[in-house]
């Protein structure tokens, strides 16, 4: 087989992983939700932004470790220690610059009410995130910054074990015979392959413990997830979108995890969008939580008139307090 012909049959296999899986925006289901306080609704129905956080900076600590950890697993009982250093480079580079802005696709859950939601005070905003701005609607490059894209976080061991299955499959480089396998330049065919790949496991990946947050995410990966060559450690440094473009600042905000870095994305396109694709509402509806009060059930929807949102405003059925 010539260099060029496995190339070609490497990216159309890399392709169709990806494509099953790291979805474009027109892909995303009609709507999803967000769960927030009150400051969090005010601040997108009025700014009409949508904040993505840095992956290292969510409620789950263990963000893309997760997939390092199965990795390992298959690594060695296929006895294969040095795939292990590799990917551990891989999840490194996925962890210094993604960043996320995490959904659900249940309007209604008791547990969302209680996480994130401040108990149940809280709303669940519904967006359809098919009408998101792309990057050419926002003028922003992509060699800047690397989506969004659209993923459904999974859950379930099978489904895990068959991603890693087609990611062995190029890693091992088993369509060769055994002399091409020893060849330098074969290999770095198939360890790009297989970075790439590793990059989206990371993001998409979660313990089964969380899988009743029924989880979507917007994904934006920084400039050197895709460039940063094996065996060079990324640093925050190289992550700094304030730096690459003025309309995607890279911004800061106190958690109770940290100094939190985060993407300001727009959720209205100019009028007339470069890609031509009309303008639309983003925010389809707004959930009250269980615990809202008779108060905040009468202010929200003149708050959504004078923002000029025109959209469903419903209370959870969820008995709650």
């Amino acid at each position: 087989m010539e260099l060029e012909e496995y190339e070609r049959i490497t990216d159309a296999a890399v392709s169709a992983f990806l494509e099953e899986h790291f979805r474009s925006l027109e892909h995303a289901p009609p709507i999803l939700w967000q769960y927030t306080d009150l400051a969090g609704l005010q601040g997108i129905l009025t700014n009409r932004r949508i904040w993505a956080t840095h992956i290292r900076f969510l409620n789950d600590p263990n963000e893309g470790l997760h997939t390092l950890d199965l990795l390992r697993e298959r690594f060695e009982r296929e006895d294969q220690p040095a795939g292990v250093r590799f990917l551990s480079h891989a999840i490194e580079v996925t962890r210094a610059g993604t960043y996320l802005a995490c959904f659900s696709s249940d309007s209604d859950r008791l547990s969302q009410w209680r996480a994130y939601a401040r108990d149940g005070e809280g709303f669940a905003i519904g967006m359809d995130l098919r009408a998101v701005p792309s990057h050419e609607d926002v003028g922003v490059p992509q060699n800047v910054c690397g989506g969004p894209f659209v993923v459904r976080v999974e859950y379930d061991a099978r489904a895990k074990d068959r991603a890693f299955d087609a990611l062995f499959d190029i890693g091992g480089m088993r369509m060769l015979p055994e002399p091409l396998r020893r060849d330098p330049k074969f290999q770095a065919i198939a360890a790009g392959a297989v970075l790439r790949m590793a990059h989206f496991c990371a993001v998409t990946f979660k313990h089964q413990a969380y899988e009743e947050e029924q989880e979507w995410r917007l994904v934006w990966l920084g400039p050197c997830v895709d460039k940063a060559p094996p065996g060079a450690k990324p640093t925050f440094a190289q992550q700094s979108y304030s730096k690459g473009h003025p309309d995607l600042p890279l911004r800061f905000r106190p958690t109770k995890y940290g100094l939190a870095p985060y993407l300001d994305w727009r959720l209205e396109p100019p009028s007339v969008a470069p890609s031509g694709n009309p303008p639309g509402p983003v925010i389809k509806q707004v959930v009250l939580g269980p615990k809202s009060t008779a108060e905040t059930a009468f202010a929200i929807p003149a708050f959504l008139d004078c923002t000029g949102h025109d959209v469903e405003i419903r209370k959870s059925e969820a008995s709650y307090r």
